[in-house]
């Protein structure tokens, strides 16, 4: 990815911890107990009372179902244990294979059917109670402060697409990276909720897991590094492109298509590189967009060149250098690469520099549109 998030601490957190504290105690049940609230802390009681009053129990219900299910079973409560830590052990999961998720399809298919609706129905029913969100703010109010806190405007996972903000009534939807419907135990961790632009989440991540070669994850055997989007530094992605030597390059550049390029994205550790390139299909959408765009890029900076000519020969007398305002347009892009597409425009308008006379078609155009 291109930017990183920022953490900070926020009330709805809590939520996840009592959860994850009421599992520790029923996987220590004892076989012959009962079911018996006063075991889980004063604050998960305080909201199981209160989620009684809901036409759909979404926490004592599905909670003792789960506990009578499983204490009995020392196995079943062993990976559960597993399951309570490694799957929320979410930086670590991203960084390197020494620690494996627990899975919905390794556990007895009944208790990963309850499992699987208690944690769905926590992070899309639950958190949009009203007296959660009074108490804990809501996922608004999260998506805002992450927003602003990590001073983000366009999706970090593409570079591409508007963010909502903290103005807006509404917000872009959150990322599981680890997908919720593939692993239990972190649909609420805020570890592993990440704002993420519609076409990100809805078009190429989906249910995708970033940490094994088989996108679904059901193959454990071969895992892969994958950025974990809350870093203290900014994953830093070089983005190049090339000509395809296998295709004809139009003559016009305004006819160009996205088999007329070829690109290579590099980093400090290109295994995550190409988790993230895979998962969010970012060669082809830069390459799309690369075209979809260029035409509208070089008329800008046609008109760029045109009216910085007219300024320095009215006002100085002086030739513009085709050579100096190239560097001087690309210089200002790259300072602003997270606006406006710059960091797809500014990789491409190298190439066509080095590769394709980028000049030499300015020029031509400039004298046929102006002269």
């Amino acid at each position: 990815m291109l930017k990183s998030f920022k953490h900070k601490v926020h009330k709805i957190e809590e939520i996840h911890e009592h959860i994850m504290e009421a599992f520790e105690i029923i996987c220590q049940a004892r076989s012959n107990s009962k079911f018996n609230t006063n075991k889980f802390s004063s604050e998960l009681r305080y909201l199981m009372e209160l989620e009684k009053q809901n036409d759909t129990d979404l926490l004592m219900t599905p909670l003792k179902t789960i506990y009578d299910y499983v204490k009995s079973d020392k196995a079943v409560k062993q990976i559960l244990k597993e399951g309570i830590i490694n799957n929320n052990k979410i930086e670590q999961l991203c960084n390197d294979s020494s620690v494996d998720p627990v899975l919905y399809k390794e556990l007895p298919e009944p208790l990963a059917k309850v499992l699987k609706s208690f944690f769905n129905n926590l992070y899309e029913n639950f958190l949009n109670r009203a007296h959660v969100k009074e108490k804990y703010l809501g996922l608004k109010n999260h998506y805002d402060s992450l927003i602003i806190n990590s001073d983000l405007q366009v999706c970090p996972f593409c570079g591409i697409n508007d963010l909502q903000s903290q103005y807006d009534d509404g917000r872009d939807a959150y990322d599981h990276y680890l997908p919720k419907g593939t692993f239990p135990f972190s649909s609420i961790n805020f570890n592993n909720l990440f704002p993420m632009c519609y076409e990100c989440n809805s078009k190429h991540k989906l249910e995708k897991s970033m940490i094994y070669d088989d996108l679904r994850g059901s193959d454990k055997t071969k895992r892969r590094k994958a950025f974990y989007p809350f870093t203290n530094s900014t994953a830093y992605v070089d983005i190049k492109f090339e000509t395809n030597r296998a295709e004809s390059f139009p003559a016009d550049l305004k006819k160009m298509v996205p088999k007329n390029l070829t690109i290579t994205l590099s980093g400090a550790d290109n295994e995550k590189v190409e988790s993230w390139d895979r998962t969010f299909r970012i060669s082809k959408r830069y390459k799309a967009k690369s075209c979809q765009f260029l035409k509208v890029w070089l008329e800008t900076l046609l008109e760029e060149y045109r009216r910085s000519a007219q300024m320095l020969k009215g006002k100085y007398g002086i030739e513009i250098n085709w050579d100096d305002f190239l560097d001087t347009q690309l210089s200002i892009s790259q300072n602003e690469l997270f606006k406006d597409k710059n960091l797809i425009r500014v990789a491409l308008f190298k190439m066509l520099r080095d590769e394709c006379d980028l000049k030499n078609h300015l020029q031509t155009w400039s004298n046929t549109h102006y002269s």
